[in-house]
């Protein structure tokens, strides 16, 4: 779990450096961060969703035996879970712009 804390660090970083080069260092103020971070805090959520609806499909799959189904259902969750984890590192490179901004 380190390991991956550690990357997981790395990839904030990076995507607040990303952000910050198009949009700026800082926000202009605690309302503008609460926005932007909620927005990406919906996205986020808006996979959390997807995830939650693939994975009752999945149940459903194993239930019936229905390995087709199952696979395909295993590589939408994959996918699912791939964009949430970006949307998870969107909401937190958002999060680290917000205290940057509060702290200049």
């Amino acid at each position: 779990m380190q390991l991956i804390d550690i990357d997981v660090r790395r990839l904030i970083t990076k995507e607040y450096e990303n952000a910050a080069l198009i949009h700026g260092e800082f926000n202009n103020s605690s309302h503008e961060s609460y926005g932007i971070i909620k927005e990406e805090y919906d996205e986020m959520q808006q996979e959390m969703q997807e995830i939650s609806i693939r994975l009752e499909y999945y149940w459903k799959a194993v239930k019936s035996d229905n390995y087709r189904t199952q696979r395909l259902d295993l590589q939408e969750l994959l996918e699912n879970t791939t964009c949430m984890i970006c949307e998870a590192v969107q909401f937190a490179a958002m999060c680290d712009k917000a205290l940057k901004s509060l702290e200049r």
